[in-house]
């Protein structure tokens, strides 16, 4: 189940990393979107990987979409931080 939620949310961070900057940015930081754009429902097909059976479709809010993406890219960039700091054994 984590797996799954996890391959879904690293999906959503390719998907939003495709799409144009405006849609991308919070409707806070971008006044021009409105709250009932932001409420508008947004189906993708996200591709998954170790299957050929074909991609599958998930369906979120666009506010739920970039709360995702910016999970995903949250835990990424953790990663990549504790990684890159992580003492190898014996130094």
């Amino acid at each position: 189940m984590f797996a799954a939620l996890i391959g879904v949310m690293a999906a959503a961070v390719v998907g939003a990393t495709a799409a144009p900057p405006s849609s991308s940015a919070p409707a806070a930081a971008n006044p021009a979107v409105s709250n009932n754009s932001m409420d508008k429902v947004e189906c993708r097909r996200l591709e998954e990987t170790g299957t050929r059976l074909g991609a599958k479709r998930v369906c979120m809010t666009r506010q739920e979409w970039l709360d995702a993406a910016r999970e995903a890219r949250t835990m990424t960039e953790d990663v990549q931080t504790r990684g890159s700091s992580a003492k190898t054994p014996g130094s």
